[in-house]
């Protein structure tokens, strides 16, 4: 099988840019017209109370939020506080709707040769993008989350507008522009997690891209997507407690060093080091900053050293400044506690006490001293609970809700999305050849 190769950077589409354009005002429009005009019971209201006074939220206190609500909360487009502070999820997901455009777009040309590129590929892939671009922004938990002052408004934002990078850093690939791309692909994945951490979930997908070097090809890709379906399985198949945990541990290091045997050759180690110390932070404050971050750099420069030495082609340069864009990014944290010392009114966990407070408060330790991995591992309902019908937990219920009133109108549409998957899957497996 040939190669995965990039293309040469695509002209700019006026209609491309005219269709995402119209895909954002509708959205927002939508969104606008059925927005909440005040405050919602849940956490909608203590963010937007933290917004408006610059207070300390719940743990991890997601400071990127309230310092974006507090902005919003200064533009006097309209009289009630709560109404304004709202708008950051308008905004916020309307941009959603348009990336999401933008990315499917995108991703459907892959699917045509360069001989192929004519006025019906070209419709093709605007319809495929507008369609599937209000199905994101029209679904039932997109929606009620982009009318309310919440964190996964512009958290998702965030989210596609990284994939979406990701897809053009591959095009880009071996130019300068390539490395600007994924620093600000990483930047962002640090800064979101200011907002929320599910910003962060995108990252070992779009990492897939960033740490394969030129060499790779389709079957590698393809062997790193069927380790990924492998580990979600064992953790299924391993979801029985603690013990669950440590036999899951074991058979991922046991699969995890044979693909690295088999791609060793094909990875760009520095790439590879600094996305794993930026991914520490999903484990711990304390791992990332006092561990990973100190001896990731010095690994790094330990390989710039041999590259010199040997001719490695590392990128220890990007790598560093992955480092260096990570720790700016995740720097708005130093908000906490900083706001929290200043006595707030509301300041939860007064996380400014000492520093022992605040790394427990940005590790979530309220929440439960066991940490979230291993807790993954600890079934908490039935597999009907969590694959049928239950209320905020079960798959069938949840996909039934985001496209139809319920019952079985979801399904054709659920099938026609695997159709197009699978009819995605073969008609071209390598992305960009």
């Amino acid at each position: 099988m040939p190669a995965i190769t990039s293309r040469e950077p695509e002209q700019f589409d006026r209609t491309n840019a005219i269709l995402a354009g119209v895909v954002f005002v509708i959205s927002f429009i939508v969104y606008a017209i059925t927005v909440q005009r005040s405050f919602s019971f849940w956490d909608c209201g203590e963010f937007i109370a933290c917004s408006a006074t610059l207070g300390v939220p719940h743990p991890p206190g997601t400071p990127l939020f309230v310092l974006v609500g507090r902005v919003f909360s200064m533009f006097p487009f309209v009289e009630d506080v709560s109404y304004r502070i709202n708008y950051i999820s308008v905004i916020s997901s309307a941009l959603t709707a348009m990336f999401s455009y933008l990315l499917i777009v995108k991703l459907v040309r892959h699917f045509f040769k360069a001989d192929e590129a004519g006025s019906l590929s070209r419709l093709i892939c605007y319809a495929g993008g507008v369609a599937g671009a209000f199905f994101v922004a029209f679904s039932a938990t997109n929606w009620s989350n982009a009318v309310e002052a919440e964190v996964y408004g512009l958290g998702l934002a965030l989210s596609v507008a990284i994939v979406w990078l990701t897809v053009k850093y591959f095009e880009n690939r071996g130019t300068p522009a390539a490395s600007r791309i994924i620093l600000l692909v990483m930047y962002l994945a640090m800064v979101g997690v200011g907002i929320h951490m599910t910003v962060f979930l995108v990252v070992p997908v779009c990492a897939i891209f960033f740490i394969l070097n030129e060499r790779a090809t389709a079957r590698d890709y393809m062997m790193i997507c069927v380790y990924a379906i492998l580990e979600l399985t064992f953790i299924m198949l391993f979801s029985n407690g603690r013990a669950g945990y440590g036999a899951f541990m074991a058979v991922s290091a046991i699969l995890g060093i044979v693909l690295f045997a088999l791609l060793w050759r094909k990875i760009n180690w520095g790439i590879l080091i600094a996305i794993m110390v930026c991914s520490s932070i999903m484990i711990s404050f304390s791992l990332y900053l006092l561990i990973a971050l100190p001896f990731g750099a010095l690994a790094i420069l330990g390989l710039a050293y041999l590259s010199k030495q040997y001719g490695w082609k590392v990128d220890w340069q990007v790598a560093l400044g992955i480092l260096l864009v990570g720790l700016i990014g995740f720097s708005v944290h130093m908000y906490i506690p900083i706001r929290s010392s200043q006595g707030p009114r509301i300041d939860e966990n007064n996380p400014s006490r000492d520093f022992r407070t605040f790394v427990n408060f940005l590790d979530r330790k309220q929440y439960g001293q066991v940490s979230m991995s291993e807790r993954m591992f600890e079934r908490r309902g039935s597999w009907s609970h969590q694959l049928g019908r239950h209320a905020n937990m079960g798959f069938w219920s949840y996909f039934e809700e985001q496209y139809s009133a319920g019952g079985w109108w979801f399904v054709p549409l659920f099938l026609l999305g695997l159709l197009g998957m699978v009819v995605a899957i073969f008609k071209r497996l390598e992305i960009g050849l």
